[in-house]
């Protein structure tokens, strides 16, 4: 036997190669009848052939296989054109080129770009949970894929809620709306970001004065229990005398790191308590970018 081994560490050896006429449990090496093409087996959950030996599963390799580490060119390379057929019978064409002409193609002989694929492509289960690009170029999320986002409502709500120059949280939230790699939570009155980056943020407020004078309102989204607020999610209005209502919408675009928690705080202009009624509220955030 000769010194080839591949493992998966070093007290657990996978593959063995051995000589021609020995073999492992799990590996052999051998040569073909006529002595000119060296092959390598393995069975890891299906078959590995290096070569040429006419088998249909698992991993094939029957081309030529170029590596350089040169002063020439100091990127390694696969020099492939092959067409492979899959158990279904279905092709995939993957071509690559060195450097200069760098392309990686499925379904295109010829890439026009680093990495060109025609036909649907599908991330992740594929049967469940996958994003799609079709042939079209429409992005499709099917089962629980898609990009962050959340909502949290209510609606006739009558709880009232005091305010002055010193702002309070709005707390009258009675409802989770749809949700994805973010976490709603009305009965905290805020949303709770699990992953970083650019969020678009929308929301609606109806609003009532329920303190008979008329005073000036301000609403603004604050983040991590009032400690920073962002001053373009943001807007007022006066409310009438008596029981005037008015309805206020936001919306802008915020960076927000992980374990961040969004939520909306309200004042007044007078100094004396004035009560208002948050009748309907709707606030929702959906990731739009990196951070």
């Amino acid at each position: 036997m000769f010194g080839l081994r591949f493992c998966r560490s070093k007290l657990t050896p996978k593959y063995f190669f051995s000589d021609i006429g020995n073999s492992f449990a799990d590996g052999r090496i051998r040569r073909s009848a006529d002595e000119r093409l060296a092959k390598i087996q393995g069975c890891l959950n299906g078959l590995v052939v290096i070569g040429d030996d006419g088998k249909q599963l698992g991993l094939e390799l029957s081309f030529d296989i170029l590596w350089r580490n040169g002063a020439i060119e100091t990127k390694a390379r696969f020099d492939i054109d092959q067409t492979i057929l899959g158990q279904s019978g279905k092709a995939t064409h993957l071509t690559t080129y060195p450097a200069g002409d760098l392309g990686i193609g499925l379904g295109a002989s010829a890439p026009s770009a680093n990495c060109q694929v025609i036909g649907d492509c599908r991330f992740g289960d594929a049967s469940t949970n996958y994003v799609e690009i079709g042939t079209t170029g429409d992005v499709v999320f099917v089962g629980g894929a898609g990009l962050p986002f959340a909502e949290i409502y209510a609606r006739d709500n009558t709880a009232t809620t005091s305010t002055s120059t010193t702002k309070t949280q709005i707390l009258i939230f009675d409802t989770d709306g749809e949700f994805n790699n973010m976490t709603p939570d009305h009965a905290q009155d805020h949303i709770t970001v699990t992953k970083a980056g650019k969020y678009k943020i929308d929301a609606s407020i109806s609003i009532k004065n329920s303190s008979g004078a008329a005073h000036v309102i301000s609403v603004e989204m604050y983040k991590n229990n009032g400690t920073g607020v962002f001053n373009n999610i943001h807007a007022g209005r006066t409310l009438g005398t008596g029981t005037d209502v008015g309805n206020l919408t936001m919306s802008g675009i915020v960076d927000l790191a992980v374990n961040d928690t969004i939520e909306f705080w309200i004042t007044s202009d007078s100094a004396a308590a004035r009560t208002v009624t948050v009748e309907d509220i709707d606030f929702c955030a959906i990731q739009i970018g990196g951070t």
